[in-house]
């Protein structure tokens, strides 16, 4: 999408901007990409590119999928260039979404649903992989695989491996604890761990507090080889300790059916020793089933259980490996698909056999559920999101429809445009309802003008532009450090003459509190804008229809890089997550926002920025202003 240069550097976005971060969108070969994400966020799905004035048609598993442009009965809404926005996703929108234009042409979506609740960490490396010399494996480092437990009975050194799944579960092999006699009080588990024989920096010990083995285990034929380890105190994720993601249902089998490799971690027997000191990990490839049975013809291969070995004979996995995962990446996520379960002679001609974990998610979730008490929540709360009731914050601030968040309005959202204009397209800039009094928008943009010649407009976006109601404004304060050169201190504030009434159209956005550090705003790093104006270039006409674009910050670092130290504090830079769509011509003012519990909070009003597509917007950062505002507003 091309990016277009002003002459003062501005730029005009529309941010709507969903917590937790980013939905990763993996591009494929030819007309076909993986997405994979987790449930509660957005994601979106690609459409070849056409004319943008022609609806292309959407399928889910091949039926036809309907998708209102108003949006205002869906989670499914068009954007501008053709393609699919999916918000507050869900398990079951798991599936295969392809877009068909009029021309036939058509692609592919491939869409995961991971269901979870871990607030986008799963399945994610925080260290680069690297290569040193499982049987036959290579070494890894810490953070390379930060779910990998080793559970140790601590009265006689055995070992087996497990994959943490969340702050209190681990999963592993029902034959590992049968085999050493595995209970609560002869087991711990060992988090963020890499030498199996040293204590280590970073490294958690965590008691058991009870161990659960999946009821139909078959201790002869080893079918349904699965435990769950309750942990006794909750685990903190850090870089060295993380969980792993499990695939939805449909998504494991296809990712075992299409025999791509994964990878095994252990610290089981090693070519010249009985265990390895330190975590190995091993490339492995999933076989054809039926090559897995007749590899196996003495004993039984039931449907509960994949093989895999490897194109390089004398890498396997092997004793002391037993309960660890075999996984695989799906973009940058990492997907739990089978536990190491059993095999004949290490690194021999038959393959290992893992248990296919897909095949016991509801059991694992139905285990989870029936032992969750209150001391199971996750971690205190960050208070980034903490409602503190000021003239500039209330508790009916952030809300859209009772809570649910939906794209298809943005209650807070105003535009301001000069009444009587001669131009074609009057809207002057965007703003934000703070309270029912108060709009905050850019100083670059209204102070040449004086409150008579304004009007605010409060748009439905899922109505008609002329249909918006109007206000007329009392008055205006530009903030008394602004700097036209450097945009430093780019708000305005205007107080309308009449105070609204807050309904499901019309309430304000909540407010960061102004003690909100740089890291802490990047940590809410996704989200939206929304506004009146052009997704492509500042050249084209202002489409006269509501855009919803989503975005991520940037961190402050690579701002100033790019802007050679212009990103001031009262500044953030973000850059659009669409293939497609930017904000370029009409979003000046535009909010970014996102989403913390369940509340939508404005971060920052679109203010400058150069080349439209090519590098990030400048946004000016509301929360510095919290004092100032609070006290304009509380003036007489």
């Amino acid at each position: 999408m091309a990016l277009a240069m002003t002459t003062v550097g501005l730029r005009v976005f529309t941010l709507a901007l969903y917590l937790h971060l980013f939905s990763a969108i993996h591009g494929a070969k030819d007309d076909r990409i993986d997405i994979a994400d987790v449930s509660g966020r957005y994601v979106e799905l690609q459409c070849p590119r056409g004319d943008h004035r022609v609806d292309p048609d959407w399928t889910k598993d091949d039926l036809s999928i309907f998708v209102s442009k108003a949006h205002t009965e869906s989670r499914l809404f068009h954007l501008h260039s053709g393609n699919l926005l999916l918000v507050d996703t869900k398990e079951s929108d798991s599936g295969t979404y392809t877009c068909t234009r009029v021309n036939g042409e058509s692609k592919h979506n491939d869409v995961d649903i991971q269901n979870s609740a871990l607030e986008d960490v799963c399945g994610i490396q925080t260290l680069a992989p690297i290569r040193s010399r499982i049987f036959g494996g290579e070494g890894s480092r810490k953070g390379e695989w930060p779910w990998m437990a080793m559970i140790r009975r601590m009265d006689t050194g055995e070992i087996c491996g497990g994959s943490l799944m969340n702050h209190y579960w681990v999963v592993t092999s029902a034959l590992c604890v049968h085999s050493f006699s595995l209970t609560p009080g002869n087991t711990k588990v060992h988090l963020g761990k890499i030498n199996r024989q040293v204590g280590e920096s970073g490294e958690v010990v965590v008691d058991v507090e009870k161990i659960v083995v999946y009821p139909e285990y078959d201790r002869q034929t080893i079918d349904g080889d699965v435990a769950l380890i309750r942990l006794k105190t909750i685990v903190q994720f850090n870089e060295a300790i993380s969980p792993i993601c499990l695939p939805p249902v449909k998504t494991a089998e296809k990712m075992i059916e299409d025999r791509k490799a994964g990878w095994a971690t252990g610290w089981g027997r090693t070519e010249s020793h009985p265990f390895s000191s330190d975590l190995r990990k091993v490339k492995l490839k999933v076989t054809r089933q039926s090559t897995c049975v007749s590899s196996h013809d003495e004993h039984l291969i039931t449907s509960n259980m994949f093989c895999a070995d490897s194109d390089n004979y004398g890498r396997d996995t092997c004793r002391g490996d037993g309960g660890g995962p075999f996984v695989r990446q799906i973009g940058t996520r990492w997907y739990l698909l089978g536990i190491i379960s059993w095999g004949l002679d290490c690194a021999s001609t038959k393959p290992s056999v893992f248990t296919r974990v897909d095949k016991f998610h509801d059991w694992i979730k139905e285990v989870q559920r029936s032992a969750f008490s209150c001391h199971d929540a996750s971690p205190t709360e960050t208070t980034v999101g903490e409602i503190i009731t000021s003239p500039i914050s209330s508790d009916e601030c952030g809300w859209i429809d009772n809570g649910k968040s939906t794209p298809d309005n943005w209650p807070w959202m105003v535009q301001i445009v000069r009444q009587n204009s001669r131009y074609a397209y009057p809207s002057m800039c965007n703003g934000v309802l703070i309270n029912k009094s108060w709009i905050v928008s850019l100083a670059s943009c209204l102070q040449v003008w004086i409150p008579d010649q304004l009007k605010v407009k409060f748009t439905d976006l899922a109505s008609p532009q002329d249909n918006a109601r109007e206000y007329t404004v009392e008055r205006t304060q530009v903030h008394p450090d602004y700097n036209e050169l450097t945009r430093e201190n780019d708000v305005v504030l205007l107080k309308l003459v009449e105070s609204v009434e807050h309904t499901d159209s019309i309430k304000p956005a909540c407010l960061l509190q102004p003690n909100i550090s740089a890291d802490e705003l990047e940590n809410e790093a996704q989200g939206f804008v929304t506004g009146v104006g052009n997704v492509h270039s500042l050249e084209q006409p202002i489409d006269d229809t509501v855009q919803t674009i989503p975005f991520a910050v940037n961190t402050t670092e690579s701002c100033n890089r790019i802007f050679y130290g212009g990103v001031t504090e009262s500044m953030f830079c973000a850059k659009t997550t669409s293939a497609t769509d930017d904000a370029c011509g009409g979003f000046r003012g535009s909010p970014m926002v996102t989403q913390i519990s369940g509340r939508w909070f404005a971060l920052g009003l679109v203010s400058w920025g150069h080349m439209c597509g090519v590098y990030p917007v400048v946004f000016s950062k509301l929360h510095t202003y919290h004092e100032w505002m609070a006290g304009v507003v509380s003036e007489p």
